[in-house]
């Protein structure tokens, strides 16, 4: 057998032992993230209750995870009420920075609890509706409160 050809030999080596390697760090970090999930990507249900247009409305909304940036949490947050009167449907979209806080367009409020749980309250005006949201740990909104033209809701995360 010559050099060139032990060379090649080497390098086949060489190349199998790499790609080995690299499925082996994928199966590795894909086991990892499924062991270990990170509780921001979550999606979560809501129930609504309140009054649209001046009647009892009740209704459900869905908060989902975005992912849109490293160091932003971004979450896109739809909802459905509907009353004797008709129905309503509105959207609004939550940002947290690395930290888990709201970023500067949202405005502290006060702290607070929801139960057992401490959350922070921060106000969110979207046009003319205002949002009051009850936020917890890994940006967990545990409730929110719309206010707007006609509209007044309180919705509460489904927990299970």
């Amino acid at each position: 057998m010559n050099s060139s050809t032990a060379g090649k030999g080497v390098m086949i080596v060489l190349v199998l032992f790499l790609m080995l390697g690299s499925v082996g760090m994928f199966l590795v970090f894909s086991m990892m993230s499924n062991l270990f999930p990170d509780d921001h990507k979550v999606d979560r249900e809501y129930t609504f209750e309140g009054m649209l247009e001046g009647h009892e409305c009740t209704g459900f909304g869905m908060s989902m995870y975005k992912a849109e940036s490293e160091v932003e949490h971004v979450y896109f947050v739809e909802y459905t009420l509907e009353s004797s009167y008709g129905t309503f449907k509105g959207d609004f979209g939550v940002v947290f920075d690395r930290n888990d806080r709201p970023i500067d367009i949202y405005t502290f409020i006060r702290d607070d609890k929801i139960g057992d749980v401490d959350v922070q309250v921060w106000k969110l005006t979207d046009g003319d509706f205002t949002y009051f949201l009850y936020i917890g740990k890994v940006c967990k909104i545990y409730q929110m409160d719309v206010l707007g033209p006609n509209v007044e809701a309180v919705g509460t995360v489904v927990e299970g």
